[in-house]
């Protein structure tokens, strides 16, 4: 379970996926999850706070996917994407190395990435 020090940020551009994870992860033990709907969003967060881990959409645009999982993971920051159609032979390769959770979720396979 995750430790109550810990924060996340999600990068969802479906908010109310956004939020029922969001109150997934509190439930794990999670202290804080912030919630961005696109790249710009998580970008004003990422200035004023720092993430011990990150679920990406991969329904945003492909580059900012892998710019933004690139950037937070060379910044010590667990990361772990999300798709409902994605395939993991379609992620770029710089990405292929990362958890992919598939949507629809439930709360034992997010802690089961966890764990």
């Amino acid at each position: 379970m995750a430790d109550k020090h810990r924060n996340c940020l999600i990068v969802e551009n479906n908010i109310l996926i956004g939020l029922d994870l969001a109150e997934t992860l509190r439930a794990l033990g999670f202290a804080s999850c912030d919630h961005a709907k696109d790249q710009n969003a998580a970008d004003a967060m990422l200035a004023a706070e720092q993430y011990d881990l990150a679920f990406i959409d991969c329904g945003l645009e492909q580059e900012q996917v892998e710019e933004l999982a690139l950037r937070l993971k060379s910044q010590g920051t667990a990361v772990i994407l999300t798709s409902t159609t994605v395939d993991r032979a379609e992620l770029p390769a710089a990405l292929s190395t990362l958890p992919l959770l598939s949507k629809p979720y439930s709360m034992e396979a997010v802690k089961a990435l966890l764990d």
